[in-house]
């Protein structure tokens, strides 16, 4: 909590320099620059994912394609006719498949 250290919320922002504040494009090229120099594949990834999820949305709200809608529909009717497998059976499943 803030105030365990001894100032309030509005001590902090008196002390805050306004200065330090990166304006939006300023911040876009300094992580272009960033994304330009890494070589780290896992990153590139989640950053490319939560710049997808962030354009699919509308107010904060994750927007689903129509063929996401029809799969999760496909989804919803296998479950409703009794096509499902539990997940025990399923791991089983697949640890099957991974020793083949």
């Amino acid at each position: 909590m803030i105030s365990d250290f001894g100032c309030s919320i509005s001590d902090i922002i008196r002390k805050f320099d306004k200065s330090n504040i990166m304006s939006t494009a300023e911040l876009k090229e300094k992580l272009i620059a960033q994304i330009n120099d890494t070589d780290n594949d896992e990153l590139l990834s989640e950053i490319s994912t939560l710049l997808y999820v962030e354009s699919k949305s509308v107010s904060g709200v994750y927007q689903m394609s129509e063929a996401e809608r029809e799969a999760v529909e496909d989804g919803l009717n296998q479950i409703r006719n009794g096509r499902w497998i539990s997940d025990e059976e399923a791991n089983r499943e697949i640890e099957e498949w991974l020793r083949k």
